[in-house]
Parts: C-alpha cells; structure tokens; sequence
C-alpha cells in the first residue's frame, strides 16, 4: 500500500474516504444523542413502563417544549404539575389494562383539595397509557370528563401532539389551549383548525 500511496489519485481517494468516515461518526453521534433525548416517547407508550418511569416520561414530554413541570411534595397529590404561560395543568397518569371510574376520579378529587390549599390548577389532565389493552375510552369516560370539566388523553395521543409541536406543524400555544380543553382531547387536524 506504501507504493500505491504515492499515487496521487488513491491519496485524494483516501483522504476523502477518512473525511466522509469521520463525517459518518459525527452524523452517528448526533443520530444517537437524538436517539437518546427522544427515548421517552417509545417507553412511554410501551406495556413494560412501570408507573413512576411513565410519569417523569410525561413531564419530561412537556417540559422539552417549554412547560414548568414539577412532581407533588405529599404522597396524596396528583402525579405531577406542568404549567406553562401562568396555566397550571394538574395530571394524573395511569398505567394499566382498563381504568376504572374510580381512577378517573381521582385526579378531580386532588385537584379539589389543592384549590382549598389555594395551589389552583386551570385544569385537570389524565393521561392514560392504554398500550396494554389498545383501547380507547368509553362513551362513559368521555362523558364524564366533559361533565366534571377535566381532560383525558392516552399517551399515544399526547406523543402524536408532542410530535407536532416538534415538527413545528402546530405552536406551543395551540398544544396548550388543546391539552386545557374538557373531555377527551385529540391532536386531530380538525381540531387543529379550529384553533389557527
């Protein structure tokens, strides 16, 4: 290889190919720090998350696009706070095959006891991650939600939100007014419309 070095038509081929080999490393790195930094959003909608790892992957989902998010000093409190532009969202996270009204309930029943502490949320957020069962919520849940004003949403929902906000298809601001709403929420293109 000594001989063929000299020539220069291989010396310009092998200095192009160590360029496009430390190119190629540097291309690598960053693929896997991106890797890295969006890892939450397949554990978060995963069957094997366990029920603390779900909820810092929420907040950590909301506070990668500018929510304050903090998790709850008492033991009986919603999961986690996330506010953004003076808005506190209080969310409770649920990680199981079905969800019972009771659960549904429980986050309605914290937020309660915060407002007479006078740490007032806007709203009420469940988050539901339904990977186990791959169901929607019931005609039931959905109604009871919008009766008693708090929103309910599956991780699977939340990410395709989170993912718009990142491709830059929607604005912080409109995630925002859509996740504060009552009922059932969904980062549909209808809905999406309706706000811009």
């Amino acid at each position: 290889m000594d001989t063929l070095s000299s020539i220069n038509e291989i010396k310009i081929a092998v200095q192009e190919y160590r360029e496009l080999k430390k190119e190629l490393k540097r291309k690598r790195t960053k693929l896997n720090s991106l890797t890295a930094k969006y890892s939450f959003i397949d554990t978060m909608q995963s069957t094997d998350v366990d029920d603390i790892e779900l909820e810092n992957n929420v907040l950590d989902l909301l506070m990668s696009i500018g929510y304050n998010t903090q998790k709850p000093k008492e033991k009986r409190d919603l999961d986690g706070y996330a506010t953004y532009n003076g808005e506190m969202i209080g969310i409770e996270v649920k990680n199981s095959t079905g969800i019972s009204e009771n659960e549904m309930f429980q986050g309605l029943k914290y937020k309660g006891r915060n407002d007479r502490k006078g740490l007032e949320t806007k709203t009420t957020l469940i988050v539901w991650n339904n990977a186990k069962s791959n169901q929607e919520f019931d005609s039931f849940r959905i109604e009871d939600a919008e009766i008693h004003k708090y929103g309910i949403i599956t991780t699977k929902e939340l990410v395709k939100g989170f993912i718009k906000v990142i491709n830059e298809k929607i604005s912080v601001q409109i995630f925002h007014t859509i996740l504060t709403k009552e009922g059932q929420i969904k980062f549909s293109n209808k809905k999406i419309k309706e706000l811009e």
